[in-house]
Parts: structure tokens; C-alpha cells; sequence
């Protein structure tokens, strides 16, 4: 895992030793296809993969189909086929990431000034790509038309989730208005929804307070097929870089709740339905506190858990465990068991069950004999609970009603990290610990690691910039040569001059020599200072790159 983030750094850190002045061949931007044209879009990528707000990925992915719209508009004046297609397959590309990034922003009047930005964008890109079609030749015109067609679907999109944002914003201010009208009424109002807010005041100055009306929890005794029934179609399979684990659905518009350490130091991750589906996650929120956190897929009508009340749950009731133990893929485990009693750590109250959990269990529902989810199973809870290492001889779950009063929190965005530090080999591990040598450690460990990716970024770009310093000394040296050549040679034509005269014609022979020269002294003198300039990239990205290192081995 060390050498892999190692290498995932470097290649990241890449993407910085590329100076300005080199990728500035054109005003377009390097040429598609080329190496520098390579590294600017791997950085891109990178950029992207990394920003997980939808609003600003959105927006990057819209700029970057911009720069690819001028780099295809230059290279089809050029008459360079090849790299104009190659600028438009990724400007495709761009703006599906900016429409599909669009759908997933929460906030209604940032999403609608999105939307609208993408549609006049794509509208406009729609005419500049139609005047290049009328100047290319025919085997380049297929690209444009396909980059025309994608720029179109993007428009549509944008235009179609503009329609859908403003009828739903009309829907939730008519039901708002009608949900005062019942509170003043006296009346209860319907739905176990209320927007939380609108683009409009309210139709009255005067505050009311709107009651959530909470689901009704069933109490109804069911069978262990039908338990299963019930609940298994919400469990899922979560993976990242660390690991495995479990996790629920909780709505069924795409979120899912599980522990905390399941996606530890992980922003992604991949969520297996148990009817086989694959998504890609985004972790929203996270409390390692608590041990929870809250991951969210793009996928609607979905199967999700019901909530019991955990504090109902009593010493000696039978419960059950759902979750994939061990990390094995396949059909949904069931264990049960019964609460052997509730412990407290802290100001919490924790439910230790008989019922198997193990590794790969953690995130997983604890649900009681309704099908009711009363608890999150977690086989590595904490570091101790009275000095007990959780998850290895005893078995917790963390009670659902304090899950239910974190959920909204964290579907808001909530992180709370917690620095793990590093026990010493003696003693009670799991109550005492020495932050001094971890961080120690960690410090020694990044900059050790940070050391070796300077050297190795120093004699990439020594090896780049260096054949361009070294090509720059050869052609001086012939010039100068040639030079020298031009001032001693006698040829027929300086028969019958006199000496002054034949003098002033080598000389002039010479000179004309000496703009190769200057030409070869300012290649090297640019490459030099290029060298320069990026070996001051590289220390700036080296030092970044220190500290990511050293905060993720403090966090581990």
C-alpha cells in the first residue's frame, strides 16, 4: 500500500512539473495528442476525480469542455485531423461529467443557475462547432457531428432538469402553503415530508412551526424468511482501497448509512445491492466519533430498512444480523441471536448482542423480530469499551436512535475525523497510547517518502529539460565550427580580390552562420530556466504532498 501511494502521489505530483511557458505552444493550449497536451488532461482528470462537491466538479468539467472546444476549433484551421479528433472525444466526454454532476447537487437555486449555465454553453458550443464543419474535410467532419449531438443531449439535459427543478419547487410551495394552511387551521398536516426551504417567502409573515410526522413503527411479529424478506433487498456490499464491509439503504433516492471505519480515509467507494447492481459512492458524512457515516449513490426506488426504536429494546430480545462477514461476496448472511445488555461508554449506551458479527459485518442492521433496524452492527467499535477490545470477544452494535439523530447531520456534510494514534507494545493497548511516537513516526515516514519523490521528480524533469539543454550545447558547438570553417575557406570565387576583400566575405559568411547561434544559446537558456521553474514546481508540490502523507498516516 506504501509503494501504491507512493506512486499515486508521483503521478499526481506530475501533472505540476509541467511549466506554463511549455504547454504554451498555441493560444488553444498544447496540441491534442501531444505529450504536453497528455499531461494537461491527465491533470484534469485527476482534478476531477478528486473534487467531490457536484457543483464545482460541474463547473471544472463545463471550463475543461471549453479549452477542448478551442483546441479543436485550432487544430481544424491547422487542418490536423487527428487531434481534432481527439479534442472533441473528450469534450464529449466533459460535458456528459458536467450533466451528470448537475443531477446531484442538493441546493435548488444553485442547481438551476447551473443548469442554465450548461444549457447557453452547449447552445453556443452548437454554433462554433457548425462553422468549423463547413471548413474541414470529410473525414473529419463525423467527430464534429458526434461533438455536435453530444453538445445537443447535454443541452436537452440541462433544459429537461431545469423543467423538473421548477415544478418541483412550485410542488413544494404549494404543499408548504397548504401545510400552514392546516396548522392554523388546527389540523395535522399529511406526508412525512417538509421541504426545508423554497426560493419564495412564505405566503405569511407570521412563523409557523410544522411538526415532521414520523413513520409509524411496525409491531408486527414476523417469521425469519420474512425478516429476511423484508430486509435483505436494503443491505449492501461496500468496497474500498482498505477493505470491505456492510452497509443499509436508508432512503430510497440513493443514501446508505454504515460505520465510520468501513470507509476510512476513503472519499469513494463501490456499493454492491444484493440484486447484484453496482454503484459508485460518494462518502457524504462522516463521524468517527460515532462510528457512522452516510454514502450516497445515483439511483431512485430503491428497497430500504424501516427504524425500530432502540431504546425499547430490552435484555434478552431476539435480534438478528444482516451483512456480507469476512468480506465475502454472494448471498446476504442472517444470524441471530438475542441483546445480551446495553453497556455504557461515555455518554452512550451501546447494545452488546450474542448474534455473530464479524469482520465485513460492520455497517450492516441489527434488526429486532418486526424487521425493524434497532442497531448498526460494528465488529470494531472504538479502541476500548473498559478495556475490552470490541469486535474480538464480544459483539456491539451502535443503537439506531442514535444513528437517527446524526443521519440529517451527516447527509449535510458532516466530518468528523478522529487521529488515531499509536499504542506501545506493553501495558493495556487499548488504554493507554503514545500520540508522541506517532507523530514521531509519521513525520519520519512522509518525509522519508516526500525525500524519495523529489529525487525521482528532480530527474524527471533533469532528463526532460536536460536532452533539451544538451541538444541546444551540440548546436552551438557545429555552429561555432561552422564558424570557423566559413572564416578559413578559399574557394574560386575570391580569386583576383584583395585580402580586405576576401576578409569581408568570410566575415559575412560568418555571420550569416550567426543567428543558428543565437538561436541554440536562447534554447538553452530557456530550457534552463524551465528547469528551474519546475524543480520549483516540485518542491512546492513535494512539500503538499509531505503533508497529505503525513495526515494520512496520523488518521490511520
Amino acid at each position: 500500500m506504501k509503494k501504491l501511494a507512493i506512486l499515486s502521489i508521483l503521478f499526481i505530483s506530475l501533472a505540476f512539473v509541467v511549466p506554463a511557458p511549455a504547454l504554451a505552444q498555441t493560444d488553444a493550449g498544447p496540441t491534442p495528442g501531444s505529450f504536453w497536451y497528455g499531461i494537461t488532461t491527465t491533470f484534469e482528470n485527476v482534478n476531477l476525480f478528486f473534487t467531490f462537491n457536484s457543483e464545482k466538479k460541474a463547473e471544472k468539467a463545463l471550463g475543461y469542455a471549453e479549452r477542448r472546444l478551442t483546441q479543436a476549433k485550432a487544430a481544424a484551421e491547422s487542418e490536423n485531423s487527428k487531434a481534432l479528433e481527439i479534442a472533441l472525444t473528450d469534450y464529449e466526454a466533459k460535458i456528459a461529467l458536467a450533466s451528470e454532476s448537475s443531477k446531484k447537487i442538493k441546493d435548488n437555486e444553485r442547481a438551476e443557475k447551473l443548469l442554465t449555465s450548461i444549457a447557453d454553453n452547449t447552445s453556443r458550443h452548437q454554433e462554433v462547432l457548425s462553422g468549423v464543419l463547413e471548413k474541414v474535410p470529410e473525414e473529419a467532419r463525423e467527430a464534429i457531428v458526434r461533438a455536435i449531438e453530444a453538445s445537443k443531449r447535454g443541452q436537452e439535459e440541462a433544459n429537461r432538469q431545469n423543467e423538473e427543478l421548477k415544478r418541483e419547487i412550485e410542488r413544494l410551495k404549494a404543499e408548504l402553503v397548504e401545510l400552514k394552511a392546516e396548522n392554523e387551521n388546527g389540523g395535522t398536516a399529511s406526508g412525512d415530508h417538509v421541504p426545508a426551504s423554497v426560493n419564495t417567502p412564505a405566503p405569511t409573515p407570521k412563523p409557523v412551526e410544522i411538526q415532521k410526522r414520523e413513520p409509524e413503527i411496525s409491531t408486527v411479529t414476523l417469521s425469519n424468511s420474512q425478516i429476511i424478506k423484508k430486509v435483505k433487498p436494503a443491505v449492501v456490499y461496500i468496497e474500498t482501497d482498505a477493505g470491505t464491509g456492510s452497509g443499509m439503504v436508508i432512503s430510497s433516492d440513493g443514501f446508505v448509512l454504515t460505520n465510520a471505519h468501513v470507509v476510512q480515509n476513503s472519499a469513494t467507494a463501490q456499493i454492491t445491492l444484493s440484486s447484484g447492481s453496482i454503484y459508485l459512492a460518494s462518502v457524504i458524512g462522516r463521524d468517527e466519533n460515532v462510528d457512522l457515516a452516510v454514502l450516497k449513490i445515483n439511483a431512485q426506488n430503491l428497497a430500504k430498512v424501516e427504524f425500530g426504536d432502540s431504546n425499547g429494546a430490552e435484555q434478552g430480545d431476539e435480534v438478528f444480523t444482516l451483512g456480507y462477514p469476512f468480506g465475502i461476496k454472494g448471498d446476504v448472511s442472517f444470524k441471530e441471536g438475542t441483546i445480551s445488555r446495553k453497556i455504557a461508554e461515555g455518554t452512550n449506551t451501546y447494545l452488546e448482542t450474542s448474534a455473530e458479527i464479524h469482520p465485513g459485518n460492520s455497517g450492516g442492521p441489527l434488526v429486532n423480530a418486526t424487521g425493524n433496524v434497532i442497531g448498526v452492527n460494528s465488529s470494531s467499535f472504538g479502541q476500548s469499551i473498559r478495556g475490552i477490545a470490541v469486535g474480538e470477544t464480544i459483539k456491539f452494535a451502535i443503537p439506531i436512535n442514535i444513528a437517527k439523530n446524526l443521519i440529517p447531520e451527516l447527509k449535510a456534510g458532516r466530518q468528523v475525523i478522529v487521529p488515531k494514534t499509536e499504542t506501545p507494545s506493553v501495558g493495556d493497548p487499548f488504554q493507554t497510547e503514545d500520540s508522541n511516537l506517532k507523530i514521531a513516526k509519521c513525520q519520519a515516514e512522509a518525509r522519508a517518502q516526500a525525500d524519495n519523490m523529489k529525487q525521482l521528480l528532480y530527474k524527471q524533469a533533469e532528463d526532460g529539460f536536460g536532452k533539451n539543454i544538451a541538444d541546444a550545447e551540440e548546436g552551438i558547438r557545429k555552429s561555432k565550427l561552422e564558424q570557423l570553417e566559413k572564416m578559413s575557406e578559399f574557394d574560386e570565387s575570391l580569386l583576383g580580390l584583395s585580402p580586405e576583400q576576401q576578409a569581408s566575405i568570410r566575415e559575412s559568411r560568418a555571420a550569416a552562420v550567426q543567428p543558428t547561434i543565437d538561436y541554440y544559446v536562447s534554447m538553452k537558456q530557456k530550457n534552463l530556466r524551465l528547469l528551474e521553474e519546475a524543480k520549483n514546481t516540485i518542491d512546492r508540490s513535494v512539500e503538499q504532498a509531505y503533508n497529505e502523507l503525513y495526515l494520512k498516516c496520523i488518521n490511520k
